[in-house]
């Protein structure tokens, strides 16, 4: 599941999640909107999330336009 999705679910707020996980609410909104956050941020999402947001969803490697471009 993304963050996104968790937080709708749960009906977290961006600022209530991000005091839990110890970031700002800043930090929360990039990450929802793809940006890749640090190990120790990804680790602590998927502990307060019970594992229903993995580490390795929000670690995921993000293909660049170059990278699409050369499998085709």
């Amino acid at each position: 599941m993304n963050l996104k999705e968790y937080l709708f679910r749960k009906d977290i707020s961006r600022t209530d999640f991000a005091k839990l996980v110890g970031v700002t609410r800043q930090t929360i909104y990039k990450i929802i909107c793809g940006t890749t956050p640090t190990l120790d941020v990804a680790l602590k999402i998927e502990e307060v999330t019970n594992g229903e947001v993995k580490c390795k969803d929000l670690l995921q490697h993000k293909k660049t336009k170059k990278e699409n471009l050369a499998q085709d």
